[in-house]
Parts: structure tokens; C-alpha cells; sequence
């Protein structure tokens, strides 16, 4: 990891497939409100660093959170979020509590050498029309450090798994 940028931590949801996106939304949509309420739970009162294209779908800064958009686009702007070109401009910014990463997918390749832990919704199923995966992770790199499981219900379409993962040391 480097020292010049701030330790981030990636908060992704994929399916069995490793898909974590459908036509700029989750596979899943939003069948899945208890992962949704993790997302905010982790989130509040930190920043939230996102691609372009992630910003775009949710069209607004997350309420309660600092948000950073990573675009390649010099002249792209949007009221309410820090405008970066790169990772390394994150130096230079007003980082409020810990750094999530949440997505998509080019985003998520950028900063995963500078991530200590990974949050992962792991949903126990496969959307066959999805369009944009996540890289698999270096298991000589990262370690499962907790699991939970959460069952299908009335409010939770599927069964799915919120993972931690951390880095090893060395």
C-alpha cells in the first residue's frame, strides 16, 4: 500500500458470478434492503469515492456522507461532490472518517492495492443478464475475517453472505 494515498476500504456486492452490475444498477436492483442498510450503516458520516458512471445512476451526493467522484472527464462537475481525476489527487483531499470505494468496477481495479478491507455482499444466486464483474480476489493477499448470513424473507429476495475481507501483512 502507499503512504501518499489514504487507506481505502471497497464496499461491493457481486453474485455467485462475481456480477456487480446490470445496465448501471446492481443485478439485483434494490431486493436486497438489508444490504442496502449495511451500505448506509458503514457509510454515514464518511466519504464515499465512486466512478462517473456509479455517480450517475444514483444522480446526487449521498445525504450524511463527503462524496468524491473519480472521472477522466476535466470538465465534468456536479454540485455537492469533490471532483477527482485520479487516486493520487486523493492526497490533496479532506477525507471525512474512512474512504469507502463503492464502485464500479474500473474504480474498484484502481484502488484495490490501496485497500486494507474489503466489504463484499456475496449473493447467493446468478443474474445471467448482467454486464460488469468484479475482479476476483488475491487469496495471497486477502483473508475472510468475518462472515454473516442472511436468509431470503419477505423483505430480502435472496440469501446472501456480508463478508469482510482483510489484507494480509507482507
Amino acid at each position: 500500500m502507499s503512504s501518499n494515498i489514504p487507506d481505502l476500504q471497497l464496499i461491493v456486492g457481486y453474485d455467485q458470478n462475481r456480477a456487480i452490475g446490470f445496465n448501471g444498477d446492481m443485478p439485483w436492483g434494490r431486493a436486497l434492503p438489508a444490504d442496502l442498510q449495511n451500505f448506509r450503516r458503514l457509510t454515514m458520516g464518511n466519504t464515499v469515492i465512486m466512478g462517473r458512471k456509479t455517480f450517475d445512476t444514483i444522480g446526487r451526493a449521498l445525504p450524511g456522507r463527503k462524496s468524491i467522484v473519480l472521472t477522466r472527464n476535466p470538465d465534468w462537475a456536479h454540485e455537492g461532490v469533490e471532483v477527482i481525476h485520479s487516486l493520487e489527487e486523493l492526497r490533496e483531499s479532506d477525507i471525512e472518517g474512512q474512504a469507502y470505494v463503492m464502485g464500479g468496477a474500473q474504480v474498484y481495479h484502481l484502488s484495490l492495492p490501496y485497500a486494507s478491507k474489503i466489504y463484499a455482499t456475496e449473493v447467493a444466486t446468478a443474474f445471467d443478464q448482467a454486464d460488469t464483474y468484479l475482479d476476483a480476489f488475491d487469496p495471497k493477499v486477502w483473508y475472510e475475517a468475518r462472515r454473516a448470513h442472511y436468509v431470503a424473507d419477505e423483505k430480502n429476495a435472496y440469501d446472501f453472505d456480508i463478508v469482510e475481507y482483510e489484507r494480509r501483512d507482507g
